[in-house]
């Protein structure tokens, strides 16, 4: 169609939307090894319209919430969970992870503020998550170690990075930062902000709707902008213990990852 068939006339003033897209957030589960989980993990994604509409979404999940005022809409999956972690729906179908996207109905910006709670998990409490971090994209291990403070597992780390790589080393260098969260009963700890619980609300509930045994969760979304110049550059990033698996050893937990590039 052309601009005159869209009743778009001379002098017009356009206003462009620009949407993110937040691609790949998936959705792991991890058993422990020592305990067998015989109930039925309800999944329950809400998120908040107002600043992000679904894309993409496998397996299909089923709507079963719409607000209109508040302009929220909730998904749920149920599923079984296997001791080595596949999942399977109600058609008996088998997956090794649940999928899911989005778009933004507005501009983010990579921010240098945050807001950080605290938490129990002591080791967590003399890490600096605050600032962003810029790097070569060249040095792209160094966001490998970047993502494993975070608590990501190798595994976890390779297919973010893989999945995203083009767009990451696209120009010279490459700004990261991390929004994201841990929780659980007793743990609450959210890195840059609570932003993206509140556009994307995840839990996890039986079928009692009661607290599923899956209640720790890792979240992780990285947002990055790729850059042709930039006046600081980080060239070592420390190792550091914080997020290590080694707090969720034994424990039946969830781990979603995805990312998003701002323009």
């Amino acid at each position: 169609m052309t601009i005159i068939e869209y009743n778009i006339l001379k002098e017009s003033t356009l206003h462009v939307v620009l949407r993110l897209s937040g691609k790949k957030p998936i959705i792991l589960f991890y058993p422990s090894v020592h305990n067998e989980i015989k109930e039925q993990t309800i999944t329950k994604l809400q998120l908040n319209c107002d600043h992000v509409i679904r894309t993409n979404m496998y397996p299909e999940p089923k709507i079963t919430y719409k607000h209109a005022s508040l302009n929220k809409i909730k998904y749920e999956w149920s599923i079984d969970v296997h001791n080595n972690g596949t999942i399977i729906d109600h058609t008996n179908r088998q997956y090794s992870y649940i999928f899911w996207e989005m778009e933004t109905t507005e501009l983010i910006k990579l921010n240098n503020k945050f807001n950080f709670i605290e938490s129990i998990v002591h080791s967590i409490q003399n890490i600096d998550f605050m600032a962003p971090i810029i790097i070569n994209s060249k040095d792209i291990y160094l966001l490998d170690i970047f993502l494993e403070n975070y608590g990501l597992n190798v595994k976890e780390r390779n297919d973010l990075i893989t999945f995203w790589l083009p767009q990451l080393q696209s120009k010279k260098y490459v700004k990261l930062q991390i929004m994201g969260s841990l929780k659980s009963n007793n743990i609450n700890v959210f890195f840059n902000s609570s932003y993206y619980d509140e556009v994307a609300e995840l839990e996890f509930k039986n079928e009692k709707n009661e607290q599923s045994k899956f209640n720790y969760v890792l979240r992780i979304f990285l947002l990055f902008q790729s850059l042709n110049e930039t006046e600081s550059i980080s060239t070592y990033i420390e190792q550091h213990e914080s997020l290590r698996r080694t707090i969720l050893e034994n424990k039946n937990y969830v781990v979603e990852w995805g990312g998003m590039e701002i323009y």
